[in-house]
């Protein structure tokens, strides 16, 4: 599937494809919003332990997309959402992150915080 159409600077100033979002609003944005959420899919089942959907933390069964978040291993801040999802894509999977459940994530970064 190729890349969604957005409205940008380059769209507006150019008619064509202004009309074309206009009249295909509602399409386009169905397609972006399959295209998330499969990038999504791609990249945590990617940082998943053996390559299957779910968290990372030992003993842990979360396996819900909605539910699940990327953790940064080293603290390398790089951006979040869809923009860390493509560049990690076009990068090749780089090491340095896995997939963790929110409550997993937020637990690791207290722990962080305390020094532990």
């Amino acid at each position: 599937m190729g890349r969604p159409l957005k409205v940008t600077t380059q769209t507006s100033r150019d008619p064509a494809a202004y009309r074309y979002w206009e009249k295909n609003k509602q399409q386009a944005a169905v397609k972006h919003a399959i295209y998330r959420v499969n990038l999504k899919l791609e990249v945590l089942t990617h940082y998943s332990p053996s390559g299957i959907l779910r968290c990372s933390w030992s003993g842990c069964a979360v396996n819900d997309v909605d539910m699940l978040t990327l953790g940064h291993l080293d603290r390398n801040r790089r951006g979040t959402g869809i923009a860390l999802y493509q560049a990690l894509c076009t990068e090749g999977f780089p090491l340095g992150f896995q997939t963790l459940c929110c409550n997993h994530n937020q637990k690791k970064e207290t722990m962080r915080s305390r020094g532990l």
